[in-house]
């Protein structure tokens, strides 16, 4: 970590807030406010400044650090970087608190777990903490111990899954089977073998004998709105992950609407939405979502759009501005087991491709929501009214960008928010939509952070 002076100084300025904590001097919480800011979206734990921003420094660096080094000895699973930073003879000690991995176990302090909720750190206990390590998908359902038994999977599931993974062996050899099912971590031995819910996820031979979520509801609408009475269609698919995927895409494609074109001499017959996309989006929403709660994943088709809801929002940390490059995932194995399959690349180019194929297709951007419990997609179809993007869009405020940083070599996000007085969350999303597009380029981390323009020498 390099923390400069400038950085302090702007940091106290602001203020407290999620992801700062601000203190004259070592206190009895500071292991509190660690496991706190590892279990939500790490952050800055700067010593030395008064709760007013004052810039005091600390009496004693060498008496300060021992304490943080107690403090950090009593904290689990923690990730703290330490770094002194003097200016005109006063001496402050920033700690930056690394975020806890989803895969891992949460930070403790003394065996108690905390969170942050605005500038409070916050204990979670009891059916409180279960939801939340739920939420984060430490406990998440794949990985909890299956009622199924080995004879309830399918061996020519199981047979056509590792062949597409290269693997000869014989699926109907109990003892080599459980090896492998453990070597793919679907499956554990606890003094006894045992499945994890992932195995009957992907591999049942009924899947519905265990799973009463593993479905999805397609339902069309006449018109725009949303319309009980307007309902032309529901029904409902289910099976194995992979099968459900492919059921759902290949009913939800019947679906759709079509346009008959005109190319030459030849007529030919456009989809309303792009099938790659529609794929992809599908996959997701089934793949992503929260097994946890009991409700189908949705498909509804209007006249104008397509809507799919999943079960599940965000994971901590994420935001609908950054979910897509910041990867977090509610069923890894799943996850893996899919890119296996052959359902995903693994490589967080999901939404861009999506995002990239509805403006090939002349439609308008996809809509991305999240709806706290569950997660939404709207893609537009050629009848809808919204504006279309070309591939390399500049809003008004990106322009006012690129002309900003080409003219003084470089661009700030606060150069941006006065500039055009959007908030500080959108003028970022404007500026990484730019670097996207490799036409701009971040440099440096932290609130030094800025933006240049690339040029041709500079691309790779």
């Amino acid at each position: 970590m390099t923390f400069s002076f400038a950085d302090l100084q702007r940091a106290a300025s602001e203020g407290e807030g999620p992801t700062v904590e601000l203190k004259s001097s070592v206190q009895k919480n500071l292991g509190e406010s660690i496991s706190a800011l590892a279990n939500t979206s790490g952050g800055l734990v700067i010593i030395g400044v008064g709760s007013r921003g004052e810039l005091n420094g600390v009496k004693d660096a060498d008496e300060e650090s021992r304490r943080i080094r107690q403090a950090l000895d009593e904290c689990g699973n923690c990730n703290v970087e330490q770094e002194f930073v003097k200016n005109e003879g006063k001496t402050f000690i920033a700690l930056k608190v690394g975020e806890v991995a989803h895969s891992q176990s949460l930070c403790h302090y003394k065996r108690r777990c905390f969170i942050r909720q605005g500038t409070t750190n916050v204990e979670l206990y009891g059916d409180a903490l279960v939801a939340y390590l739920q939420t984060r998908g430490i406990l998440n359902f794949e990985e909890k111990k299956s009622q199924a038994r080995l004879d309830d999977l399918d061996a020519n599931k199981l047979a056509v899954y590792f062949k597409k993974r290269g693997v000869e062996f014989n699926p109907r050899n109990a003892e080599e089977l459980k090896t492998r099912l453990a070597g793919l971590k679907i499956a554990g031995f606890n003094g006894a073998f045992y499945l994890k819910n992932v195995a009957p996820m992907f591999f049942a031979k009924d899947p519905a004998r265990h799973f009463n979520n593993l479905e999805a509801r397609i339902i069309v609408y006449r018109g725009n709105e949303k319309d009980v009475e307007g309902i032309t269609f529901d029904q409902r698919t289910s099976g194995t992950i992979p099968e459900l995927i492919s059921a759902t895409y290949q009913l939800t494609l019947q679906k759709i609407g079509r346009t008959q074109r005109i190319s030459g001499t030849t007529r030919q017959t456009v989809l309303d939405y792009p099938e790659e996309a529609l794929r992809e989006a599908i996959t997701n929403a089934i793949g992503h979502r929260d097994y946890y709660d009991p409700m189908p994943t949705r498909i509804e088709l209007f006249e104008d759009k397509l809507v799919i809801t999943n079960p599940g929002g965000l994971l901590p940390g994420q935001t609908q501005q950054n979910f897509f490059k910041n990867p977090k995932h509610r069923n890894p194995l799943s996850y893996k087991l899919l890119q296996d399959f052959g359902l995903g690349e693994g490589l967080g180019t999901g939404v861009p491709n999506i995002i990239k194929r509805c403006r090939q297709a002349n439609l308008p951007d996809p809509e991305f929501n999240n709806l706290g419990n569950a997660f939404q997609l709207i893609l537009y179809g050629p009848s809808s009214a919204k504006p279309r993007r070309p591939l390399e869009y500049e809003n008004p405020r990106q322009q006012q960008a690129m002309a900003f940083a080409k003219a003084h070599s470089k661009i700030r996000t606060k150069d941006l928010v006065k500039l055009t007085g959007v908030s500080q969350p959108t003028a970022t999303a404007d500026l990484n939509e730019l670097v996207k597009q490799n036409k701009l380029r971040r440099v440096g981390r932290f609130r030094g952070a800025y933006y240049e323009t690339v040029t041709l020498s500079t691309k790779p």
